[in-house]
């Protein structure tokens, strides 16, 4: 039967779409390996076939990935499916390239050179007692990459390389490390074919780093130049060119003070650009290897191609620049990179800061006085411009990107910080840079001045609004204090809130309630306990303000329920359950159900309470029987992913079929995740018991009736697949999935 293009879009679209999962059955084989006698899949059954190898591998993503935190410690379960779609890939080399990619990609294109590669990753991951499970893994890649045909040299070279690294880091190899070198030298071969210049210099360089991790220092150089080689023809500013394997390979070029090499990558780059800052790091390395006329002639041809060529609009030289010429700096070319810094021109004033701050703080560093008076003296004069323009979003602001943000950073990263208060006080910008101030002030173990310099009131400015966050900074400050040893600030803090309630009239401050229950908490854990008692009043009392404002209930509720639930935390059971009970009053003075569910609703806006204190607290309103209770609590333990709420829950949560189906259904996926094949196929059977009773039109098409048939098919269980899929309302769906099915069954 001819399907149309559109349905079999939808059905890989759906296929897609499931949610990532572990494979916990026995696999449902993807495709037989090919034989002069087998009977080769239609072209629609190899298409689903690869779409179901592309399922299960991304079933096993999350713990194949640097990126994703893994749901669950890796199981025995995954190492052998891990081994068994390998296998099931064998004579497909469609689905070999999927596996070996799965295990040797990371991230999108050149990008994956960023990122951890899932092989290391799952070596990494695993305790050492299932290391030897990887080995049969290993070794049946290079046996599944040595079958590939002529033509995927890109793939088979990258996973002869990820061989190569997984013996090296497992400490073994099947016969010696002969072999691995064997695995090396083949993939050298074979990366020559590779034709896209790209993918061949990201190989070599791949190659490069697995011959030096088996110390092939001679075949490593060979590399390196093969990935220079490849670099260099490719179209000059090309997708992907300025990215991780030149950068990459400038670095290891100077490390290895091979400068003429570093140089020739650098000259290929757009010089106003990436080019500018390789050309740095290179003059940089020139003076670490003490080559000093190089560095600054090589360095000062940089940077006066840099000012003298002519700009162009979206050109960001001025940036690339001052990078250089802080790169410069921080090498120890005082002199050079402060003649750089004068040719910055001053309508950039935000560039010349950032690059005299640098040159100030380096020179003071490198016991320069003279040269770091003069540059703080061009810093200053900087500001002094900056100013005129109002230092353009406004300095110290969170969204100040082109001032305070970039200075602050360049300060706490490289210990610039006495230059930038100097630049802070004498441009009077004490109060827009009073978070730099009090930060520094802190990290010099200087709490008394650094709670002085705490403006009263303190204003933060965010996209959500104006807020006053000087309790937040005192704080901050007594929080280190008492760290250091001297917890006097936190009591004083303590006293500061309780005057500052008594003599503002008792108003609901929920900032102050905040930093109240933080203090709590820090007070206990500094042994001072018989400070706690007036601040456990003090939320007592904030809690009937609170409650005792009817207009601004839905706003207050929430606030007074994480105070409970923080009180709790404390162990101040006593103090949280009369809270508790005052809480309850109020709600109960609501006489309406609707209203009162309203406000139950806005109790868990700002805290997460246990299931059992949820439940107890919904009895103890009598809002249970609220037409809309179940399926909100239900809705509930789903953001939370609560299962043991969700299955208490979702029966009376799911009246109508087609509820029961999508959520039946997502209880199995849930149990699917969490190696619980059992429990996935009870809840799945459920869902599928429900789906003769769903009622929808004909050209329905919904994706939780296909998810059902996807949780099957993760389960292996094929028969039940085709069952679901019978009842599809739409006949061509019905039909597509069908056929499906069948291409997987044979």
């Amino acid at each position: 039967m001819n399907v149309p293009p559109s349905l079999l879009t939808l059905t890989l679209l759906i296929a897609m779409m499931m949610p990532t999962s572990s494979l916990l059955a026995a696999p449902q084989r993807i495709s037989a390996p090919a034989t002069s006698t087998a009977r080769q899949p239609s072209a629609f059954c190899q298409t689903q076939l690869q779409q179901q190898a592309y399922d299960q591998w991304a079933d096993l993503a999350p713990w194949l990935s640097a990126e994703v935190p893994p749901r669950s410690p890796l199981s025995d379960a995954k190492l052998k499916r891990i081994s068994q779609l390998l296998a099931a890939a064998k004579g497909n080399p469609k689905q070999t390239q999927l596996a070996i990619d799965r295990l040797t990609l990371a991230g999108i294109g050149s990008n994956h050179l960023q990122y951890s590669q899932p092989l290391p990753t799952l070596i990494d991951r695993i305790p050492s007692a299932q290391k030897s499970q990887i080995l049969p893994i290993v070794n049946q890649l290079v046996a599944s990459a040595q079958a590939l045909p002529p033509g995927y040299n890109y793939v088979q070279s990258r996973a002869l390389i990820a061989a190569a690294h997984a013996y090296q880091r497992l400490g073994q190899q099947p016969s010696g490390a002969g072999s691995a070198i064997a695995l090396l030298q083949q993939a050298s071969k074979i990366a020559t074919g590779i034709n896209q210049p790209l993918l061949r210099a990201e190989t070599q360089w791949r190659l490069s780093q697995a011959q030096a991790a088996w110390g092939q220092t001679q075949a490593e150089a060979t590399s390196l130049d093969q990935v220079r080689a490849s670099l260099q023809v490719l179209p000059r500013n090309g997708p992907g060119y300025v990215g991780p394997i030149a950068d990459k390979l400038v670095a290891r070029y100077l490390q290895q003070q091979q400068f003429d090499k570093a140089i020739a990558i650098a000259q290929t780059l757009n010089p106003r650009d990436e080019g500018a800052i390789y050309n740095a790091r290179i003059a940089a390395a020139y003076l670490a290897a003490k080559q000093f006329p190089k560095a600054q002639a090589y360095f000062n041809e940089t940077i006066t191609q840099q000012f003298q060529s002519p700009r162009k609009a979206n050109e960001n030289w001025d940036y690339v620049a001052t990078e250089a010429i802080v790169t410069l700096a921080q090498a120890g070319g005082i002199t050079t990179a402060s003649a750089a810094a004068a040719k910055i021109p001053a309508n950039v004033p935000q560039y010349r800061a950032k690059a005299w701050l640098a040159i100030a703080a380096e020179a003071r560093q490198q016991k320069r006085p003279k040269e770091a008076s003069a540059a703080l003296k061009q810093l200053i004069a900087a500001g002094e411009l900056g100013r005129k323009i109002n230092f353009g979003i406004g300095f110290g602001e969170q969204r100040d990107y082109e001032w305070s943000q970039p200075m602050y950073e360049l300060s706490n990263a490289q210990g610039y910080e006495p230059e930038m208060v100097q630049f802070i006080e004498q441009l009077k910008l004490q109060s827009e840079g009073a978070e730099f101030l009090i930060t520094a002030a802190i990290k010099a173990k200087q709490f008394e001045k650094a709670k002085k310099l705490v403006p009263i009131p303190m204003y933060r400015g965010i996209d959500a609004g104006v807020f006053e966050v000087q309790h937040d900074w005192l704080f901050r400050v007594a929080i280190a204090a008492a760290q250091a040893g001297q917890p006097q600030q936190l009591l004083d803090l303590s006293q500061r809130l309780q005057e500052e309630f008594r003599s503002g009239g008792g108003g609901f401050d929920a900032m102050g309630i905040d930093t109240t229950q933080r203090l709590i908490t820090a007070i206990q854990q500094q042994g001072q306990g018989a400070a706690i008692p007036p601040l456990v009043e003090l939320l007592q009392q904030q809690a009937k303000i609170g409650l005792a404002q009817p207009n601004r209930l839905q706003y207050n509720i929430p606030i007074v329920q994480s105070m409970v639930t923080s009180l709790r935390e404390q162990g101040q059971t006593a103090a949280a359950d009369k809270m508790q009970q005052g809480l309850v009053a109020k709600l109960n003075e609501t006489t309406d159900l609707n209203q009162r569910f309203q406000l139950f609703q806005s109790l868990f806006q700002w805290s997460s309470p246990s299931r059992d204190q949820l439940l107890g607290l919904a009895e103890a309103i009598a809002v249970t029987n609220h037409p809309e209770f179940a399926d909100w609590i239900f809705r509930q333990s789903v953001a939370a992913v609560d299962l043991p709420t969700m299955e208490q829950w979702v029966v009376p949560a799911s009246q109508t079929p087609v509820l029961q189906v999508d959520r039946f259904g997502y209880l199995g996926d849930q149990w699917l995740l969490r190696d619980q094949p059992e429990k996935a196929i009870a809840w799945y059977d459920r869902a599928l018991a429900a789906l003769p009773n769903v009622n929808v039109a004909n050209d329905d098409r919904s994706l939780w009736w296909q998810s059902l048939i996807n949780g099957y098919l993760r389960l292996g269980n094929i028969a039940k697949a085709k069952q679901a899929a019978q009842l599809l309302p739409n006949r061509q769906d019905r039909e597509a999935t069908l056929q499906r099915l069948a291409c997987l069954s044979n």
